[in-house]
């Protein structure tokens, strides 16, 4: 556009920004409070000589969806001239984002009346952040954000949350219970009805995940417990698979709104509610706990025993279906490379992990960002994403640019 973007276009960039560039946003805006710099540093990262970075990216997503002549369709409601149409693109996305709330609603009273409680634990999920939105939009919110206090969650919000928690309790589902802890993050808004809830007792149900123990590390390790970190530590190291689950709920929201809306607006509601789980996601103790439990060997002399564990810790991150644990995963085991020559293979693995997801985002941006194709390529790789994870997804492309550079065989 020339001067302004449209509402609509710009929800489209961001909702491929959460989507395709692995959360981009939340190491974007920079490294969380007391990750090491190192750490920071790797997790912020996108190597400059292995192709475009992210923001290239995106600036070349907007180019190709408003191209020298200036159409731009947008699935279900047409073709728009960016330099006559603005003002229309703009009223579309604002009406848009306005009916987003609602639908995310009804698609979450779709999924909270199935069989499956996976599934009606998304749905309860899905009104949980509709009001939880809708709560952070409001003027009292923003009021009391800008004036650095905090208000409780009201009823609205603490309604479905309280009613996830119980079925969490109930099912013992550990999936149920990642999605009702995601609501009980510490980030100034845990509401009281989240007590009955703990990471410890989510690790003791599912104790073979590696992500599980990370989080109970994270909270011994703020609360001063240093023998509780340890032993966390040392068995997410042992855990045999690191499952987060971000993205999840998105992902199965993706095939419930199949058929309640027009395309456009199914994708404004995947981008309300990607925003939403994006910021209830953040592994940031997790990342703390590794890190800080990892730090450089030349800045804290650490035993040979340790330094062997961390070595495995980084080698357990990149298993991760979280690309920010991946990334730091990678910087962990570079640190504790017994050679120049490791540290060389360990850095060109990252690498080759991030030009994957950037050549995702490319595919993406080569259907057309806002078509109905652009619009079922975001579709399918949020669902698969919801499978196997973001860095999950990017190993399949890397996989897939292995089999095609193998000579063919007779």
């Amino acid at each position: 556009m020339r001067r302004r973007r449209s509402a609509l276009i710009a929800a489209g960039l961001l909702a491929l920004g959460a989507l395709v560039t692995g959360l981009w946003l939340r190491g974007k805006s920079g490294a969380p409070t007391g990750m090491d710099a190192t750490a920071a540093e790797r997790v912020a990262a996108t190597p400059q000589d292995k192709g475009r970075t992210i923001d290239e990216l995106l600036a070349a997503g907007q180019r190709a969806t408003a191209p020298e002549a200036t159409k731009v369709e947008i699935c279900g409601h047409g073709v728009f001239d960016t330099r006559t149409d603005e003002r229309a693109i703009e009223a579309l996305g604002e009406r848009l984002d306005g009916q987003s709330t609602d639908l995310l609603r009804r698609a979450g009273l779709r999924l909270a009346s199935r069989s499956d409680v996976n599934e009606r634990a998304v749905g309860i999920w899905a009104q949980f952040a509709a009001e939880l939105s809708n709560w952070m939009s409001s003027d009292p919110y923003k009021e009391q954000s800008a004036g650095q206090s905090r208000l409780p969650m009201p009823p609205p919000v603490t309604r479905p949350l309280s009613e996830l928690i119980r079925l969490a309790a109930d099912s013992r589902s550990p999936t149920v219970y990642r999605l009702a802890l995601s609501g009980c993050l510490d980030w100034g808004l845990k509401p009281d009805v989240c007590s009955s809830i703990s990471w410890t007792a989510l690790a003791e149900l599912e104790p073979d995940n590696a992500s599980n123990w990370l989080q109970v590390a994270g909270q011994a390790q703020l609360r001063g417990d240093t023998a509780a970190w340890d032993d966390a530590m040392r068995r997410a190291i042992a855990a045999p698979r690191h499952r987060t689950g971000v993205l999840y709920a998105s992902g199965t929201l993706a095939t419930a709104l199949e058929g309640l809306a027009d395309p456009a607006l199914q994708h404004a509601v995947l981008i309300r509610s990607i925003g939403v789980e994006a910021m209830l996601s953040v592994p940031q103790n997790a990342a703390f706990a590794a890190s800080r439990w990892c730090p450089e060997p030349q800045r804290q002399a650490l035993s040979p025993v340790r330094q062997n564990e961390c070595a495995a810790l980084g080698q357990r991150l990149q298993q991760s279906d979280d690309i920010t644990l991946a990334w730091v995963g990678y910087g962990i085991h570079g640190r504790f490379a017994s050679s120049e020559a490791e540290r060389a293979q360990i850095k060109a693995q990252n690498d080759a992990l991030q030009r994957a997801r950037i050549k995702q985002a490319e595919l993406e941006l080569g259907a057309g960002l806002l078509s109905c194709a652009g619009f079922a390529a975001t579709r399918a790789r949020l669902q698969r994403v919801a499978q196997i994870g973001e860095a999950g997804v990017a190993r399949e492309q890397l996989a897939r640019e292995a089999h095609a550079a193998q000579p063919a065989t007779r």
